[in-house]
């Protein structure tokens, strides 16, 4: 259950790279 931080980390840099 300490993925949570990974995955947001993740989460933002995929966020930013698939930015429309």
């Amino acid at each position: 259950m300490s993925n949570h931080g990974a995955l947001a980390e993740l989460d933002a840099v995929i966020d930013k790279h698939l930015r429309f």
